[in-house]
């Protein structure tokens, strides 16, 4: 296959040189972007049996699209296996797509235990697609899962967002929350802490509210992590979605329990830092927090979510890395 420059293709494409059409579409293109408004209109314009131009129609719908499309991740292609009369040219579909973005990980290991090696904690993603009759497969992950041995890759190295570390001052308390392979950074947090401890530092009091499936199943460095209880490196406070020990289910859960330890060390100057989803996961750990101000403080709910946004605008003492 060759693709040819022409007006509305991505500019990432490799344009004007042989290329196979699986290594466009699994290497240069995102197929799994949920379709849009527009492009769903696009295809209807092309549908030739007309209950099924209607139901295309339907779907454009402003409440019906952010339902039935965006939620489920309905793409374009799903569409076009949808209504089998739609007759959409490659060069159109084509362009339709957004190039493939560049998948970013949390470094999982600090550089105080070895400055030339990094680890990545990846999720391997294969479930049932929500938008049609397919598996929904993760493309790095995958694509990492079948590397071996020997095989090479291209990665690129780039700083986290500006407050996303531990305190400069290794006294002052940090809170960390994550579920699953959001435990990434606070690996590497934790290897510092575990580093810095071993050489004779002090260090304040460190907090993981760490939320994982199954705690036989899939509680990632489980070893690790309990050593560092040991030593007093961290404070492991778990939660196990599938078996919810003691009524803590999630991680918003075992922060409310824990609430009055919390505002003590928050008071004490305490560095609040989030890794995991940021659908689900963190917005409802946002909200435990504010509930605990409002406990605490006796503040307002309007008093409450101004203080949420302006510690999180300060992007110091509660800092947010979330993935979609």
């Amino acid at each position: 296959m060759i693709v040819h420059g022409a007006p509305g293709l991505p500019s990432a494409l490799p344009v004007d040189r042989p290329v196979t059409a699986e290594t466009l579409f699994g290497d240069y293109l995102e197929l799994q972007q949920p379709a849009t408004r527009g492009q769903i209109s696009a295809i209807a314009t092309t549908i030739a049996c007309p209950p099924e131009r209607k139901e295309a129609e339907r779907l454009a719908q402003e409440d019906v699209y952010a339902a039935e499309i965006l939620a489920r991740r309905v793409t374009l292609l799903d569409l076009l296996e949808r209504f089998a009369s739609a007759d959409m040219a490659l060069g159109t579909f084509i362009a339709a797509l957004p190039p493939m973005r560049a998948r970013q990980y949390s470094i999982a290991s600090s550089p105080l235990v070895d400055p030339n090696r990094c680890a990545l904690t990846v999720s391997v993603l294969q479930a049932p697609a929500l938008g049609g009759d397919r598996l929904h497969q993760g493309v790095a992950s995958t694509f990492l899962a079948r590397l071996k041995e020997g095989d090479t890759l291209g990665v690129a190295v780039r700083q986290s967002q500006a407050g996303f570390h531990l305190p400069a001052n290794p006294l002052t308390p940090v809170i960390m929350v994550c579920a699953g392979s959001g435990i990434a950074p606070f690996r590497g947090f934790l290897q510092e802490r575990a580093v810095r401890k071993a050489a004779g530092e002090l260090l304040g009091p460190a907090l993981l509210f760490f939320g994982v499936r199954d705690p036989d199943g899939d509680f990632l460095y489980r070893e690790e992590l309990e050593g560092w209880q040991d030593t007093d490196v961290v404070s492991l406070r778990m939660a196990f979605s599938a078996t919810g020990q003691d009524g803590i289910v999630h991680v918003q859960d075992a922060i409310w329990r824990d609430r009055e330890e919390i505002a003590g060390l928050f008071r004490a100057g305490a560095r609040i830092l989030l890794c995991g989803d940021g659908e689900h996961m963190a917005p409802a750990v946002r909200e435990v927090f504010i509930r605990i101000y409002e406990a605490e403080t006796d503040a307002s709910h309007v008093e409450a979510l101004a203080w949420a946004e302006r510690i999180e605008r300060e992007g110091v003492r509660y800092v947010a890395d979330i993935y979609a």
